[in-house]
């Protein structure tokens, strides 16, 4: 039950890291079609790998397979870690209780 847990929490992560990309390219202006296409490729397969709980998304781009991680600032990843952080506890003790 831990390990399936994890496994949620973790996709829960992946969640957020998605929609801070989303928001990201929501406020892009001046990206090409095909730098939006890649940048929604990116955001896809990070809520794909969330879905199935994974800690990695399947590298869209083979040459450069941590791409999806370099959409965001290291700031804006630490905001995530911080506020999964604050809700992991409390979502994994649920989890567990169900």
């Amino acid at each position: 039950k831990a390990a399936t847990c994890q496994a949620e929490a973790q996709g829960m992560q992946m969640t957020m890291r998605a929609d801070a990309m989303q928001k990201k390219l929501d406020a892009a202006t001046s990206l090409s079609a095909q730098e939006r296409s890649a940048f929604e490729a990116d955001i896809r397969s990070i809520r794909e790998a969330g879905a199935a709980g994974q800690a990695l998304p399947q590298p869209i781009d083979p040459a450069n397979p941590m791409r999806a991680f370099t959409r965001l600032s290291q700031q804006e990843q630490m905001d995530i870690i911080t506020q999964f952080s604050a809700q992991a506890a409390t979502f994994i003790q649920g989890c567990m209780a169900r």
